[in-house]
């Protein structure tokens, strides 16, 4: 999404115009107390503007449309904020100010909403727990196709239509050509260079870009025909169908997998007769559900699902667990020892079964265990 987006100069300086105002609004308390009088004002509610995280894809979407439902708001909030004193957030203001009341920005959020919002969906779906590879390639066609969809001259038209209505009706800058730039001779040569006669050509040329380079990422990243991938999809089949392939290479270069391979091949069509394991999530429940002495007779179907659980098809899982913990150990928790912090991250792991617990009962357990907190706090009840 990020490579997709900084191709296409029209929807980098519109998501950059989205973070920029979020950053604007999570800092000032003025301003953000403005906006949300102004919103309240024009349209009954008020949804939060919020920077765009650099590693959390789904929260693109979300901010540009917010911006796109409260436009007339953000401006009408740039306008009023712009007339404060002169400080930081004022000259920061001004130069927003002038950004969004650009017809240009608008026509760059509507793009970067049509694809975000596809590749947002995406995002979603590869991020299950229980994703597999099979289904994350048919999630990656799907995406594909709908994106091919929309690289057409109707489709362009229709989002220009659409923003140039908007234009008009919150009295925009119309849309118009960028400054052109003068290229040089050792470049271009002796012939005059091309340029584009009006900005509905301009800006179709980049949105046909920008739509291409997302379709060029998801081949390049999800490409079956790749090592990595290719190994893991034959894993998937020998484990979904409960048969080994004549040809054993890839299985041969793991020694987890004793010999032969008969052996595999044989507890495979065993597992799939009494318990029909479809997928890996399905597998892993099953032999953990097993008695020791059942499990014993499944030790290499066991190895073949330990080898698919150490590369799990998403990291998301894990990554979520460093932002957790980005939150939960902060600059001001300076002197946190890793004893605390592990209590802490259980806490957090485990919030359905905290919030379960009797505050009172917790409370008057942690007076009763010294005679100084006894003393203090009393018997209860708190």
């Amino acid at each position: 999404m990020q490579t997709a987006a900084t191709s296409c100069s029209l929807v980098r300086d519109a998501i950059d115009c989205t973070h920029e105002l979020g950053v604007v609004i999570s800092r000032s308390g003025k301003f953000k107390s403005l906006f949300t009088s102004v919103a309240t004002e024009l349209t009954g509610s008020f949804s939060s503007i919020k920077p765009l995280c650099p590693t959390r894809w789904l929260c693109r979407g979300p901010s540009i449309q917010r911006v796109l439902e409260q436009y007339e708001a953000v401006l009408q909030s740039l306008e009023r904020m712009s007339t404060q004193n002169t400080s930081e957030t004022t000259t920061k203001v001004r130069g927003l100010l002038l950004r969004f009341q650009d017809g240009v920005l608008f026509l760059g959020l509507e793009v970067a909403m049509t694809v975000i919002a596809v590749l947002e969906e995406l995002n979603t779906a590869l991020q299950a727990r229980d994703a597999t590879v099979s289904g994350m390639l048919e999630a990656v066609t799907n995406a594909r196709m709908q994106l091919s969809q929309f690289r057409s001259d109707d489709n362009f038209q229709s989002i220009l239509a659409s923003a140039d209505n908007a234009v008009r009706q919150l009295d925009l800058k119309p849309i118009s050509l960028p400054r052109q730039r003068r290229l040089l001779r050792r470049v271009s040569g002796t012939a005059a260079a091309y340029v584009t006669p009006n900005a509905e050509e301009h800006y179709r040329a980049e949105y046909f870009a920008f739509i291409d380079t997302a379709l060029t990422q998801l081949d390049n990243r999800f490409n079956p025909q790749s090592r990595g991938l290719a190994r893991y999809l034959i894993f998937e089949q020998v484990l979904s169908s409960g048969q080994v392939p004549p040809h054993t290479e890839v299985l041969d270069t793991y020694p987890e997998l004793h010999r032969p391979t008969s052996r595999l091949s044989v507890q495979l069509s065993m597992v799939k007769l009494q318990f029909n394991c479809s997928t890996l999530s399905h597998a892993k429940r099953t032999l953990q559900e097993m008695k020791p002495e059942v499990r014993a007779m499944f030790s290499e179907v066991e190895q073949l699902v330990r080898l698919m659980l150490l590369c799990p098809v998403s990291s998301c899982e894990a990554e979520r667990s460093f932002s957790s913990l980005r939150r939960l150990k902060t600059w001001l928790r300076n002197t946190m020892t890793q004893e605390r912090l592990n209590a802490v991250v259980v806490c957090h792991v485990h919030q359905d079964v905290l919030d379960n617990v009797d505050i009172s009962e917790l409370a008057a357990d942690f007076a009763g265990r010294s005679d100084i907190r006894k003393s203090m706090f009393g018997n209860g009840p708190f």
